[in-house]
C-alpha cells in the first residue's frame, strides 16, 4: 500500500470550490482527492490540499505550476508536512508565549548610575497638571569655581 502525497495549496480565493481546484490540477497529475479547509459555518478558510498517490507527479506539479493564479489570487503550492511532533515530544513554538499568554514578570533593581530625566518631546506634549499655576522659575546658575579669593593675599 503506497502512501499519499499531500500538496498544500495556499491563498485560495474564498469562492473557489473543490471541483474548480480538481479541474485546475487534473492535467498535471492523477488526483485522488481535493480538500478545501472550511470553518464551522462552511466558509472557505483560504487554503486546501490536493492528494495523489504519485509522489513524483506531485513534486513535479509543484515545480511546474509554482505560483498559479485563480479568481484573481495568486496561489502557492508546497508539499504538506506531516503533523508529527518534533523529537522529544515537545511541540514547536519558538519560545514565544502562547496566544493570550504573557511572559512572567521579572523584577530588576533600578539603575542607579543613570538619572532619568524626561525628554523635551515627552514633556512638551503633556498638558500641565494645573494650567492656572505660574510657570516654573529658572534654576539658579551653577556656582563659580576657581575664583572668590580676591581679597586674600598669597604672601
Amino acid at each position: 500500500m503506497s502512501t499519499m502525497f499531500k500538496m498544500f495549496v495556499g491563498n485560495v480565493a474564498f469562492t473557489v470550490t473543490e471541483d474548480q481546484l480538481r479541474k485546475l490540477f487534473e492535467p498535471h497529475l492523477p488526483i485522488e482527492d481535493v480538500i478545501i479547509a472550511r470553518d464551522g459555518e462552511g466558509k472557505s478558510r483560504g487554503f486546501g490540499f490536493v492528494l495523489t498517490r504519485d509522489h513524483e507527479a506531485g513534486k513535479k506539479a509543484i515545480i511546474r505550476l509554482g505560483k498559479i493564479e485563480m479568481d484573481g489570487r495568486r496561489m502557492y503550492l508546497k508539499e504538506a508536512g506531516d503533523k508529527t511532533p518534533p523529537r522529544g515530544g515537545r511541540r514547536g513554538g519558538g519560545g514565544r508565549p502562547q496566544r493570550g499568554g504573557r511572559r512572567p514578570f521579572r523584577s530588576r533593581p533600578p539603575r542607579r548610575d543613570v538619572a532619568r530625566q524626561p525628554s523635551e518631546a515627552s514633556t512638551a506634549s503633556k498638558p500641565l497638571s494645573n494650567p492656572t499655576s505660574a510657570p516654573p522659575t529658572p534654576a539658579s546658575p551653577p556656582p563659580q569655581i576657581g575664583g572668590g579669593y580676591e581679597g586674600m593675599n598669597s604672601d
